[in-house]
């Protein structure tokens, strides 16, 4: 995991005390930390190829659809996760919210 994404983490206010920012043991959260601080809006995490890791997280939904929108793609699935973790904890992303609106009402 880079510097720069415990950072962010830190800064996001991921739930674990740092002991630093820098790649030393006990340093950055545990794969097992990072998806338990995402909850229930953990989705699931897949190998996609030998280099890339795929994080799904959260689900947007109305009356015509259902699924992921925080996907996160990185080289380890502990990077993946913690993007999903920042992911889940900002505002929603423009497009998801465009996507909704795109969907077509049910007629009642």
């Amino acid at each position: 995991m880079t510097t720069e994404l415990i950072k962010q983490l830190k800064d996001a206010g991921f739930p674990k005390e740092f002991v630093n920012t820098e790649l030393t043991h006990g340093g950055y959260p545990t794969l097992s930390e990072l998806i338990e601080a995402c909850g229930d809006h953990f989705i699931e995490l897949e190998r996609i190829d030998k280099k890339k890791w795929l994080a799904q997280g959260g689900w947007i939904e109305n009356d015509c659809c259902r699924r992921p929108h925080k996907d996160q793609v990185a080289a380890s699935p502990e990077e993946a996760v913690a993007k999903l973790w920042l992911a889940l904890n900002s505002q929603p992303r423009d497009e998801a919210l465009d996507y909704l609106k795109s969907c077509p009402k049910n007629p009642t």
